[in-house]
C-alpha cells in the first residue's frame, strides 16, 4: 500500500476543490436533465396528468375505506337502514376511483409505449 504525500503550499484548497466538485456537478445534472427532456419529448406532456389522477384516486381511495369503516360501525349500531346507503356510498366511490385509474393507466400508457426513433 502506497501512501500519498501530503499536498504543499501550491496545491488547491479543500475548499476551491469542493466548490469546483459542486460547480461540476450542477452542470452534469443541468445537462442530464436537458437531455432528458430531449429524449423524452411529448411524454413528459403526459406525465403531470397521470400523476394528478392517481392521487386522486389515492385520496378517494382514502375517503372509501374511511366512509367504509363508518358506515360499518353506524350499520352495526343502528342493526336497520343503513345498508342500502353504505351500499350506495361505497359503489360510488368505487365507480370513480376505477375511472380515475383508468384515466391515469392510458397516460401511463403513453409514456411508457415502446421507443420509435424517427
Amino acid at each position: 500500500m502506497t501512501i500519498e504525500t501530503p499536498p504543499t503550499g501550491s496545491d488547491p484548497s479543500a475548499r476551491l476543490l469542493l466548490r469546483q466538485l459542486a460547480e461540476d456537478a450542477t452542470a452534469y445534472a443541468r445537462a442530464e436533465a436537458d437531455f432528458l427532456k430531449a429524449e423524452l419529448g411529448d411524454r413528459t406532456a403526459h406525465l403531470a396528468p397521470m400523476l394528478m389522477l392517481y392521487a386522486v384516486a389515492a385520496i378517494l381511495g382514502l375517503g372509501l375505506a374511511l366512509g367504509v369503516i363508518v358506515a360499518a360501525t353506524l350499520w352495526v349500531a343502528s342493526y336497520i337502514g343503513f345498508g342500502w346507503a353504505i351500499t350506495a356510498v361505497t359503489l360510488s366511490l368505487g365507480l370513480a376511483i376505477w375511472l380515475l385509474v383508468r384515466a391515469a393507466g392510458t397516460h401511463a400508457r403513453a409514456i411508457l409505449r415502446p421507443w420509435t426513433r424517427p
